[in-house]
Parts: structure tokens; C-alpha cells; sequence
């Protein structure tokens, strides 16, 4: 089953970076083709989420925007670029309100703080600043990181500061006083998303050595990691309710895991080039991505659940019926041993015997006399054996009925029991012996009947 987004949204450029306004509203996607030598128009672009138009298109970018956030009260816009500047908007009226300068290469990161005064920002100059919105300065700048910056996240309540680098480590900073309070190793490559979970008790990492991994803020202890991705993990996100982890990659899907067990709840397929930015709405409705493929798409979170479980309900009805069919495969494969097996038992008996009774050739197959019946008289009626079904007995028809050993037969009409010896002739039903003109007729293929019980002897 394939998973249908509710809106895609085409751009111009490659998309960066995307977010949903507080209000579900708007998308706002930052855009620019990261590649030397192709056109690119740079642009923060602001798009209607009931029809999918395009509002508005802000300009003032000289080079590709990597990194947008919505302010808290979703009135403002903040977009970090390659030209080492961040800017500020006015989602309203899309006017720009101010220039942020102070770091020294791109900018790649950009986050509000929880009450909306301050902004973070993480730059390829190795360093985190602050920023007091209100006057547009730089209050505080964090360094301790050997290579680029490549993500900074903020916890729920404000406090907390988490960095992801280029140098393969994670560092936790006191937001008031710029301490690094910890750093956190583990991964095997880059570092390009960190996030926290809602309720600020662990960060969720992703790596280009294409894993993710959930880790404890207060020890830097290693939850678990979650492999799935075939190539570099881009973004990383845990939605509102934290019950799960989504993840876009340079492997052009999106990943829906389970936070608790870590397991893959579903793979989006959704884009043809990498999955850049993941996003979701904050009442947990939507979840959107963007892609180099230069398109945005919007889904809804509680219709692709259920396509999901639909999906998942398709499965598990397609495996009980494979476990079924190989059930009854392997039923009819059994049974076809045991009837070949009392075949052969039959044969052999009317081989060395007259008859037997069937309560000796239960015990010898392990099985009921109602089913022994059934297939036996199945037997007798293809052909493949002689014989038939008197009482509880079974008898065979062939040639040594006439002169076989002593029979293990014992009919209810025979009254009288002989132990015959092994040298003389016996009636092939009750054993008794048989007189001396009697086997003469017998070698003669004549038919006599027995003295004793009665019964044909041919």
C-alpha cells in the first residue's frame, strides 16, 4: 500500500529546511540549490496549508537558505544561510524586520528559544551564539567544538542547549550560562540533526554513519540506536506525543520508528533525491518533508496512521494465510507418509499373513480404528491391496490363504481354540487342522470349507 501525502508543494530551488506555523496555517520552507554553478533564488517561501499555494516568496538571501524556525507565537520567521547571516520576518506582513551578523561562515542552524525572546544559532565557524531579539545582539557566543556546527536544538523548558557536529560529538550547554555541561560520543561520522524529546528527558541524534540514537540527558547514557537508513541521516524530529522518532536520509525516505522499542514502524518512500528536513505540526496533525527533489509534502499524521495499521492488518491476514496454506501443506504431507506407511504394513502383513485384527494394527500405526478403516477400505476398493473388512478383522485375498502359516485370526463364531503345530496344515481363520484330504484339495485349487469355523478355504 502506498501512503498518499495530502498536498505537495513545488519549488523553484532544492528544498533545505521546513516548518509548520503554531497554527497549522502555513509551511514554511527555506530554499537554495547547495550546488556550485547552478542558479539558485535563495528564498524563504511561505505556502497556504488548505489549497497548497504559494503566499509569499522573501527575498534577501545571497546564498542558499539552509535552516528556517517559526517563533513560539508563530508571528515571526527566522532563516539562517550560506551568506553568514540570519534574518528575521514578519510572518504576517512578510516584511524584514532585522539582519543578524556576527558569525563568520554559514549558518546552518537556527532556533527560538521556548519564550521567544532569544534565538540560537549554530555556524560552520565552530561556534553557537545566543541572540537577544529584542536588540539583535549576540549575548552569548559557545565554543568547543573542533569542526563545524551543523544543529542546535533547545529542551522544552529552556534550559538546556544541544549541539551536533561536524567533529562526531554532541555537547549539552547550560542555556544561562554557556557552561558545556556535557559530551556526549558515540557516533561514527557528522552529526547533522539533534532534537530533544517533548518532555526533555532525552536527545535524539542523526548521523551520516546513517544511524540514529536516543540518549539520556542526565548521564549522556546511550538508549538505543536505530539502524534503518541506508545512507546519511539528515533530520531527526520526535513529535508531540514522543511516541515515536521520524527521520529523513540521503536515501530519499523517511522513517516512522517506535520510541519505545526502536523498531521501524513504516518507510516513506516519498521523494526522489535526499530527504533534507522533517517537520511535524505542534498538535501533532501533520508531519511534512522536504527534499532536494525540490518539493515539499504535507501529511496528515492520523490518516497515514491508519493507512498504516491498514497496511499492517493486510500483512499479518497475507502471513496467517501462508502459515495456514504451509499448515495444511505440511498436514496432507504427514498424512501422505502414514498412508504410505500403513500400505506398506498392510503389504507386508499379507505378505506373512492371512489377516489381522485391527485392534494389533492400531497399536503397530499409532492410531484410531475408525481412521485405520476408512483408508484400508480405500486401499481395498483401488485395488492396491486384496482383501476385506469382516467385524475387527482384516483379511487378505492371495495365494497364501490357502497354505499360509498358522493365522493370527481369531473370529467370535470360532468356539473352539486350537494350538496347532507349526509343521501342519491350519485353517487360515480359527487355526484349527486341516485334515489330510482336505490340503490335497487345497493343492489341487479346489475350494473346501473349514470343519470348525465354517469358514471358505480356497
Amino acid at each position: 500500500m502506498k501512503l498518499i501525502e495530502d498536498l505537495i508543494l513545488g519549488h523553484f530551488d532544492d528544498v533545505n529546511s521546513v516548518k509548520i506555523t503554531p497554527d497549522c496555517e502555513y509551511v514554511v520552507s527555506g530554499t537554495g540549490t547547495k550546488y556550485s554553478g547552478i542558479s539558485s533564488k535563495n528564498r524563504v517561501e511561505i505556502w497556504d496549508m488548505d489549497n497548497g499555494r504559494l503566499v509569499y516568496s522573501l527575498s534577501g538571501h545571497s546564498e542558499p537558505v539552509v535552516s528556517v524556525d517559526i517563533s513560539p507565537d508563530g508571528e515571526y520567521i527566522a532563516s539562517g544561510s550560506w551568506d553568514h547571516t540570519i534574518k528575521i520576518w514578519e510572518l504576517k506582513t512578510c516584511k524584514l524586520l532585522n539582519t543578524l551578523t556576527g558569525h563568520t561562515n554559514n549558518v546552518v542552524s537556527v532556533i527560538y528559544h521556548p519564550d521567544g525572546k532569544y534565538l540560537i544559532s549554530g555556524s560552520w565557524d565552530n561556534t553557537i551564539k545566543i541572540w537577544d531579539l529584542s536588540s539583535g545582539k549576540s549575548v552569548r557566543t559557545l565554543r568547543g567544538h573542533d569542526l563545524y556546527i551543523l544543529s542546535v536544538a533547545i529542551s522544552p523548558d529552556g534550559k538546556y542547549i544541544a549541539s551536533g557536529s561536524h567533529d562526531k560529538q554532541i555537547k549539552i550547554w547550560n542555556f544561562e550560562s554557556g557552561e558545556n555541561i556535557r559530551t556526549i560520543l558515540g557516533h561514527k561520522n557528522s552529526i547533522n540533526s539533534v532534537t530533544f524529546t517533548p518532555d526533555g528527558k532525552y536527545i535524539i541524534s542523526g548521523s551520516s554513519d546513517d544511524t540514529i540514537k536516543i540518549w539520556e540527558l542526565e548521564t549522556g547514557k546511550l538508549i538505543r540506536t536505530l539502524e534503518g537508513h541506508k545512507m546519511d541521516v539528515n533530520s531527526v524530529i520526535c513529535p508531540s506525543s514522543g511516541k515515536y522518532v521520524i527521520s529523513g536520509s540521503n536515501d530519499n525516505t523517511f522513517i516512522l520508528w517506535n520510541f519505545k522499542n526502536g523498531k521501524i514502524v513504516h518507510v516513506f518512500n516519498a521523494h526522489r533525491d535526499n530527504v533534507t528536513s522533517i517537520a511535524a505540526s505542534s498538535n501533532g496533525k501533520y508531519v511534512i518533508s522536504g527534499s532536494e527533489d525540490r518539493l515539499v509534502k504535507v501529511w496528515n499524521a492520523k490518516k497515514f496512521m491508519k493507512q498504516i495499521k491498514e497496511q499492517k492488518k493486510e500483512i499479518r491476514e497475507e502471513k496467517e494465510k501462508m502459515k495456514e496454506l504451509e499448515q495444511r501443506k505440511l498436514e496432507q504431507q504427514r498424512f501422505d507418509e502414514f498412508k504410505q506407511e500403513l500400505k506398506l504394513e498392510l503389504q507386508d502383513s499379507a505378505r506373512m499373513y492371512d489377516g489381522i485384527t485391527l485392534e494389533k494394527l492400531c497399536s503397530k500405526m499409532n492410531c484410531s480404528s475408525r481412521q485405520l478403516k476408512f483408508l484400508i477400505k480405500e486401499m481395498f476398493s483401488e485395488g492396491e491391496i486384496g482383501g476385506r473388512i469382516m467385524g475387527n478383522t482384516i483379511i487378505f485375498r492371495n495365494k497364501r490363504n490357502k497354505i499360509g502359516p498358522i493365522s493370527e485370526i481369531k473370529e467370535k463364531r470360532v468356539t473352539k481354540h486350537f494350538e496347532p503345530k507349526v509343521t501342519e496344515w491350519n485353517c487360515a481363520y480359527c487355526g484349527a487342522p486341516l485334515d489330510k484330504e482336505d490340503v490335497e484339495k487345497l493343492l489341487k485349487d479346489e475350494t473346501i470349507e473349514c470343519r470348525y469355523c465354517g469358514l471358505t478355504l480356497t
